[in-house]
């Protein structure tokens, strides 16, 4: 008797938390709709505008911005619009982490569709992302990136330093802290993010690149779909009043 009546009282208690969680999300979506129909910018280039505008005022660099998208099934339009912005905002890495790889697989329909809001010629670097812009403005550097990139990467140059060390290419007392580190950026081809989105409710990083993310400021951006400038402005001003302590 008692136990069935504890199971009931935490059933209630999910039940409450599920409720209390749905009402957050819809009185969120609600709000950022309003926000988006009343003092949104309307167009891609406006939204664009609104950003570079923005930027004007934030003093901290941002040479790298990370998206991580989680669990979230991938949309190829959100996903241009957070590149444009982030470009605008100063980034010339930009990267957008999909543990499930299926980014990747979809690479050159969002190359199509860089194309298609860009309105340039665009290619295909040797590395796993792009290099895409917008005519007369520097090239971006966008980088597809999944869980393969992250610990596996970190494996791949551990057994490179060791055959490298057995090959007698390099010393053992060469390898350290800082020859690692150097590897593991060269690996991966991009520096470390000074800021990354992660995407959903639960902080979780999904696996996205642990070596290159020790001083990377992590805020939520709750979803990429249908994502609003109006949010992603109010997180680059956020991180702009961020200060960095270094673990102390």
């Amino acid at each position: 008797m008692a136990f069935n009546l504890f199971r009931a009282i935490l059933v209630l208690i999910h039940v409450i938390y599920d409720v209390y969680c749905e009402a957050r999300r819809a009185l969120r979506c609600a709000r950022q709709h309003l926000e988006d129909y009343f003092f949104s910018p309307r167009g891609l280039e406006a939204e664009i505008e609104y950003v570079r505008q923005e930027r004007k005022v934030l003093d901290k660099p941002l040479s790298h911005l990370a998206v991580i998208l989680g669990p979230e099934v991938v949309s190829v339009r959100d996903v241009v619009r957070l590149a444009l912005w982030c470009h605008a905002a100063g980034a010339t890495y930009v990267s957008f982490y999909d543990p499930s790889g299926q980014l990747k697989k979809n690479k050159f329909a969002l190359d199509d569709a860089l194309i298609s809001a860009c309105k340039v010629k665009s290619h295909i670097p040797k590395t796993n992302g792009y290099i895409n812009g917008y005519a007369g403005k520097q090239f971006p550097h966008i980088m597809l990136l999944d869980i393969s990139d992250g610990k596996p990467g970190i494996v791949r140059v551990a057994k490179q330093i060791c055959e490298e060390v057995l090959s007698k290419e390099l010393s053992p007392n060469e390898v350290d802290l800082e020859l690692f580190s150097k590897y593991v950026m060269k690996e991966s081809g991009v520096p470390e993010p000074e800021l990354a989105f992660y995407c959903g409710d639960i902080f979780s990083l999904y696996g996205f690149l642990p070596w290159h993310s020790r001083v990377t400021e992590f805020l939520p951006l709750h979803s990429h779909h249908n994502v609003s400038v109006l949010n992603f402005v109010t997180l680059l001003r956020r991180y702009n009043r961020c200060e960095q302590r270094l673990g102390t």
